[in-house]
Parts: structure tokens; C-alpha cells; sequence
């Protein structure tokens, strides 16, 4: 802009030499028009090199209020929303004790009330707490809609209440057992603690996260504790619980106590409040503690005339306990949050004065600051997006790097800072297998070919691998080791997964050759062991996760003591198919082999699986048993062939 100003100016100084010329012979008039054009000239230039950057900074300026509009709008909802969402909160608890009390009126009813007092004694504790549900429902009449979500019998308050009475109706005559009250209550109260979280979750404020959910895990802490409260009930009630409702009981219990656990894990203040709450009802925890034991051992000495009064007595222990821990600890993280949306919307409202001010002072400061300080603005936050998308891809490139070295479990449990000791698997499924001749291959091709073949053989060998339950534990060369049953265990799936997935693997190679010799077929040899094995991370600087044993030696032995395009499998694998999976697999006895270690063993082909579309060819001699290969034959014939199913 500076070259065009100074031409321009000598314009002016032509223009006043030729005016000074006319003035000479008499033209002054000549002389102020010329020098008005010029003052206009480079106002108009003034005004147009100021304009685009002033305009962005009012762009901005108007954007941002538009942000802390949306931002307030959004502050002012979710205060709105928490003074609601107690009354939802109220009507969960109303529900959950509803439910618990009508259990142990259920189970009293089934065995017999010692009298009519008694009976009437536990209805009237009923009928108050639907009396304190109908109260909080008739509350919610008018902002039902708004706070729950649901296209059933929740999608408004009469339907629900219609739904509620036919049930209560019901209860003695049609809803005879505990486990039917249980099942009507529950989805509801589900759907409920659902949308009391729903508007928190689905706002962007990440600061209320950690809070948010401390506070859906308390909740699901008090529904649980609500079964346990409810299921406890009913085995002081009637001195015992069926199986089932004993491992609903025993479930319930332990999820609520985890529950708790992730609440503090979510946020430091419910943490120290939770630990402190704790301490102070230690009495009380005690108390339920040892009459917890009773119900876990499922026997109690109490009389018929105690039954009913020890039931209401765990009742209302239970109750007392729900709400100095978690009732006060929701209160506490309800003024917490309440304390920061109301910082959030003194900041809002000062961040909104500040952009109004910002857009005033716009139109009043010069143009070259205003300027100045958007392009450094710009400048500066490209940098930090810069830096940040940086930080993003490395942090990116750094757990793939983990997961690619270690199990996905294993990995999160490092990311979290937990230790991870070397671990014993009792059930577990080892597998091996290399290329036969890949030595050859690799003398008598390229580098660059090695590699290509390699990477070629192991992305089909992944993505074979990707259908299993099963998990790579390292690739030297040509050699290929998977495991199933470690680090996840999976009860006795571990043999029939190796094994479906070796059949699946050796169909894949079957059909591949070397890339460069295009008529020369790849032949892998597999060999399969079950058994115990430890498995830990090894390593410092490059750290792996490896597994150790005796199990893992067998397995070795069984690949490289195999043959080519064939998959043997030891006694203990076959044993295991034989137990746990008969009919689904085709095993052919190998014969005795002397196994490096373990000495003379018996060793088995895995032929096929029932319903997989490839079998093993066995036509070919086994060179193992060359010299006596006519009597081997026989063998099997006369013992049908010697399989397993």
C-alpha cells in the first residue's frame, strides 16, 4: 500500500506544480479544487485500509456475544433443569421405597401374618409411601413432558398414575411374589434415573462431567442399594430367599458397593465427602453389615413374631443409610454444581459486557491498532491449534503405538496408571506356526521381496485373526503366535476358538503364494497346546506382553515336530475338544512321538469342523512313521480311524 500512496502523492505534487502555473496566469480556483480531491482521495484510502480489519473485529466482536448468549441460554437451562430434576430425584426414592416396603408385604403375605395388627402395621407403611409417590407426581403434573423422555407408559404423568394404581390394585391378588414387583418397578425407575441425567449429558459443559457422573453413579448406587433394601426385606420376612432371588440379592449388593467406588473415582470432592460420611455412620454401617452376613447365609433364628418387625427394622436402617450417604452426598455435589453455574453465568454475563465494550471501542479506536491486534489474535490462535492438533496426532500415534505392543486391557490398565503383575491362567490355548522353507525363501529372494511376503502373510493371518476370540502375542520372521483365553479369559471357548481360527488360517494360506514366484505355493505347519499359563508384561524400554509355562514349550514342540499344511494338536487339546466340544471336531491320532523335553507322547491331527467349509488333507505319508507306514495305516483303519468327537 505504501508504493501506490507515494505515487499518488507525486500525482499531487504534478497537480500542485500545474496549479501553481494557473495561479501564475490568474487560476486559484483551479489550485483548491485539485487539493480538495487529493484530502478526499486519501480519506476514501484511509477508510477502505480500514474498514476490512475493523469489520472482522466487530465480526468477532458480535460472534462472541452470540457464543456467550448461547452459552448463558445454556447456564440458565441447566439451573433451571436442577430444580426440576430434584423433584425426578424425589420420585425415584419414592418409587424405590414403594417398592422395597411392598416386597416385604408380598413375602409376609406368602408365608402368613402372625396377626391382623401386624399386617395392618406393614400395609399402613405401604400406603404411606404410595401416598409419598402420588404426592411427588402430582408435584411433576406440569413439567412431566419436559423432564422425561419416553414413548411407553412414562410419556405422561395420568398414564403413569393409571399404570401405578391397576399394579397396586393388583398387589395380593395377581402380584403375588417378589420378584414380579420387583420387575414392574424397576424398568421405570430405570428410565427415570435416565433422564434425571440426560440434560447434563447432552449439554458440552465439560467442567460438570467429573460431577455429572459421580452423580448418575450415585444414583445407580441408590437403586441397587433399593433391590438390596427390598430383596434384604423379604429374607427377614420370611427367614430365607429362593436361589435366584439370593443371586439377585448378592448382585445387587456388590453393584452398589462399586457404584459407590466409581463416584469417588469421578470426583475428588464426593470422594472425600463419601470417606467422611462414612466414618460418621459407622454404627450404622456395622449394623447392616452384620445383618448383611445373615442374609448371605441365607438362615435366621428369629422367630415368626420377630419376622416382620426385624424386616422393617433392615428396612429402615437401610433407608437411614441411603440418605446420610447418598442423599447428603447428592446435595453436596447439587451446591457444587449449583456454586459453578452460578460463577458460569457472572462470568457469562461479564464476558458479554466485555464484547459489547469490545464492539464500542471498535468503532472509536484507530484503525491501524484494531488491526494490529486481530491479525495477532489470529496469528496466535492458529498457533495453538497448530500445537494442539500436534499434541493430538502424537497422543494419537502413542496408544496405537501401545495397543499394537499390548492387549487393549492391559494397555487402558497402563494408560490409568494401575499396576499390572504377572498373572496365572489355569485355562488357556497356545498356538504356533511357521512357513515351511521359509529359510530358503529368504536366501534366494531380496529384502524388499522378504518384506513384501511378510507383510502380505500377515495382514491375511490378522485379519483371519480379527474373527476369533483370540489375541496375537508376537510375529519373529516367519513365526506367528496367538493365544486365546489370555489376557481375557474365556471359560472353555479357548480350544474350540484356536482351533476354528487354525482351520480358517490354513484355508487362507492355502490359497496364497510367494509374490514373486508366482507357481511356488505358501505351506504352513501349526502346532496347538491347552493348558496352565503365566503371562505378564516384560520390558522396560520396549515392553511386551508375554506368556510363560510349560504349555507354551508344548505348543512350540507341536508346530515344529508337524508337517506342512497340517495342524497338530497335543493330548491336552484333544482331551479338552473331546470334554467340551464333542460332535464339532475331526481329530485323527497321530501316534507316539518323542517331543524335545517331554519324551514319548501321543499327538493328534485336527482334521476338521463340523459345519466349516475345509477339512485337513492327510493323504500324504507322514515321514515320521516312513518305516512302518503300511502297519500305521492299517491301524487306523481297523480302529475307524481312530477319531475323536
Amino acid at each position: 500500500m505504501v508504493k501506490p500512496f507515494v505515487m499518488q502523492r507525486g500525482k499531487s505534487a504534478g497537480a500542485r506544480s500545474t496549479s501553481t502555473s494557473l495561479a501564475s496566469r490568474g487560476t486559484s480556483l483551479i489550485t483548491v479544487d485539485e487539493k480538495t480531491k487529493e484530502k478526499i482521495w486519501d480519506s476514501i484510502k484511509m477508510v477502505v485500509v480500514a474498514i476490512p480489519p475493523l469489520a472482522a473485529v466487530i465480526y468477532l466482536s458480535v460472534m462472541m456475544i452470540n457464543q456467550v448468549s448461547q452459552a448463558l441460554s445454556t447456564t440458565n437451562n441447566l439451573t433451571e433443569y436442577m430444580s426440576q430434576a430434584i423433584l425426578l430425584n424425589q420420585l425415584v426414592i419414592a418409587l424405590q421405597l414403594e417398592r422395597g416396603m411392598t416386597c416385604v408385604y408380598l413375602t409376609r403375605l406368602e408365608i402368613g401374618f402372625e396377626d391382623s395388627t401386624t399386617q395392618n402395621s406393614v400395609m399402613a407403611q405401604v400406603q404411606s409411601y404410595r401416598n409419598q409417590t402420588d404426592g411427588v407426581i402430582d408435584q411433576m403434573q406440569s413439567i412431566w413432558t419436559r423432564l422425561i423422555q419416553d414413548s411407553g407408559n412414562l410419556h405422561n404423568a395420568s398414564t403413569f398414575q393409571t399404570v401405578l394404581e391397576n399394579h397396586r390394585d393388583s398387589v395380593g391378588a395377581t402380584i403375588t411374589t417378589v420378584q414380579q414387583n420387583i420387575d414392574f418397578y424397576t424398568p421405570f425407575i430405570q428410565i427415570l434415573i435416565y433422564n434425571t441425567g440426560r440434560v447434563f449429558y447432552d449439554s458440552n459443559e465439560g467442567q460438570f462431567w467429573g460431577a455429572f457422573d459421580a452423580l448418575r453413579m450415585l444414583q445407580n448406587a441408590r437403586e441397587m442399594m433399593g433391590l438390596k433394601r427390598a430383596l434384604g426385606g423379604s429374607f427377614f420376612a420370611q427367614g430365607y430367599l429362593a436361589p435366584n432371588i439370593y443371586t439377585f440379592f448378592i448382585e445387587s449388593s456388590g453393584a452398589g458397593d462399586r457404584y459407590l467406588q466409581v463416584a469417588k473415582q469421578s470426583d475428588p470432592d464426593v470422594s472425600n465427602f463419601l470417606d467422611q460420611a462414612m466414618n460418621n455412620a459407622s454404627a450404622l454401617t456395622n449394623i447392616i453389615n452384620e445383618m448383611t452376613e445373615q442374609i448371605i447365609s441365607n438362615e435366621t433364628s428369629n422367630s415368626t413374631e420377630a419376622k416382620s418387625s426385624m424386616a422393617v427394622y433392615w428396612f429402615n436402617n437401610l433407608t437411614i443409610f441411603s440418605n446420610l450417604i447418598i442423599s447428603s452426598t447428592n446435595d453436596l455435589i447439587n451446591a457444587k454444581l449449583t456454586k459453578i453455574l452460578a460463577g458460569d453465568k457472572s462470568s457469562s454475563y461479564t464476558l458479554l459486557y466485555t464484547a459489547i465494550a469490545t464492539v464500542t471501542a471498535s468503532l472509536v479506536i484507530c484503525t491501524p491498532v484494531v488491526a494490529y491486534l486481530t491479525i495477532q489474535t489470529q496469528r496466535m490462535n492458529r498457533k495453538i491449534k497448530e500445537k494442539m492438533d500436534e499434541l493430538n496426532a502424537e497422543k494419537m500415534r502413542s496408544e496405537r503405538l501401545l495397543f499394537s505392543m499390548l492387549p487393549k486391557s492391559v494397555a487402558k490398565a497402563l494408560k490409568l496408571g494401575q499396576v499390572i503383575l504377572p498373572k496365572t491362567y489355569n485355562e488357556a490355548t497356545v498356538y504356533f506356526s511357521d512357513i515351511k522353507g521359509f529359510t530358503t525363501i529368504c536366501s534366494t529372494s531380496t529384502p524388499l521381496e522378504v518384506v513384501t511376503l511378510l507383510n502380505e502373510l500377515y495382514t491375511t493371518m490378522d485379519n483371519v485373526l480379527d474373527n476369533y476370540n483370540c489375541y496375537k502375542v508376537e510375529t519373529i520372521g516367519d513365526a506367528y503366535m496367538v493365544v486365546s483365553g489370555i489376557p481375557k479369559a474365556n471359560g472353555y471357548d479357548h480350544s474350540n476358538e484356536i482351533c476354528t481360527m487354525a482351520l480358517h488360517m490354513l484355508k487362507e494360506v492355502s490359497m496364497m503364494v510367494v509374490p514373486h514366484r508366482p507357481s511356488e505355493k505358501l505351506k504352513m505347519r501349526i502346532g496347538i497346546n491347552s493348558g496352565m499359563a503365566a503371562a505378564g508384561i516384560v520390558g522396560l524400554k520396549m515392553p511386551r506382553y508375554c506368556l510363560f509355562g510349560d504349555t507354551v514349550n508344548t505348543a512350540s514342540r507341536m508346530e515344529s515336530t508337524g508337517l506342512a499344511m497340517r495342524i497338530q494338536i497335543s493330548p491336552n487339546t484333544a482331551n479338552h475338544l473331546q470334554q467340551h466340544f464333542k460332535g464339532q471336531f475331526n481329530i485323527q491320532e497321530r501316534g507316539a512321538l518323542e517331543i524335545k523335553g517331554k519324551g514319548e507322547m501321543h499327538t493328534f491331527w485336527l482334521v476338521k469342523r463340523k459345519g466349516f467349509p475345509y477339512a485337513v488333507d492327510l493323504s500324504d505319508a507322514d515321514p515320521y512313521f516312513a518305516t512302518n507306514h503300511t502297519a500305521q495305516i492299517v491301524e487306523i483303519e481297523n480302529a475307524q480311524e481312530n477319531v475323536l468327537y
